[in-house]
């Protein structure tokens, strides 16, 4: 998202852009999402209960990083039948990625961050510099689809990379054997280009 807000308004001080599991605007359900976490967080907050709220909220946001497939393969080993088994694997993940997080944010910085993510927008069509999107079919929070629109709209050279990966959003994060491949050689190109 930085990438683009950069490329709409300082076309001329980049070469290339390369723009990882993001779009020119929020899409409605990853904004009706992080809508819900900040009233967990306002909700939690005003019973001063300020890190409960931040780790539910950071909770809730990792179902929608990660895909189903990731959940299923994380969780595969025990017995869909046992709900204690359930509650206990899943709801552990979720409760210690949550706690981790709220250690070291607070609720202004995360409801600042979260709204930013709603409000970012950008015309396509004003970002001129080549730039290359690389979308990941999993993700929920910026579909693929929105990805397509975006490469499909920018207003000089696109083009667009997509790719599967059971970590949806995250992928970016940590498949690297599927995305690193596609950055080396796009910095590489642009190494080329200048010498």
């Amino acid at each position: 998202m930085v990438a683009l807000a950069f490329g709409a308004r300082f076309a001329s001080r980049a070469k290339r852009l390369i723009v990882i599991s993001a779009a020119h605007e929020s899409d409605p359900i990853a904004t009706a999402l992080r809508h819900l976490q900040r009233r967990v967080v306002a909700l939690a907050s005003a019973a001063g209960r300020e890190r409960d709220g931040l780790a539910i909220a950071r909770g809730i946001a990792m179902t929608t990083y990660l895909t189903g497939r990731h959940f299923e393969e994380r969780f595969s080993d025990y017995d869909r039948n046992d709900s204690r088994l359930v509650e206990d694997r899943i709801g552990t993940y979720l409760k210690t990625r949550g706690e981790q997080f709220a250690d070291k944010w607070t609720p202004e910085r995360y409801n600042a961050l979260s709204l930013s993510l709603d409000l970012h927008q950008v015309r396509p069509e004003d970002i001129t510099t080549p730039t290359t999107v690389i979308a990941v079919s999993g993700d929920r929070l910026v579909p693929i689809g929105q990805c397509r629109e975006l490469a499909r709209r920018l207003g000089g050279f696109s083009q667009l990379i997509e790719l599967d990966s059971s970590l949806g959003h995250d992928a970016f994060l940590g498949d690297f054997s599927r995305i690193a491949p596609f950055i080396n050689e796009l910095l590489r190109l642009g190494t080329e280009a200048l010498s």
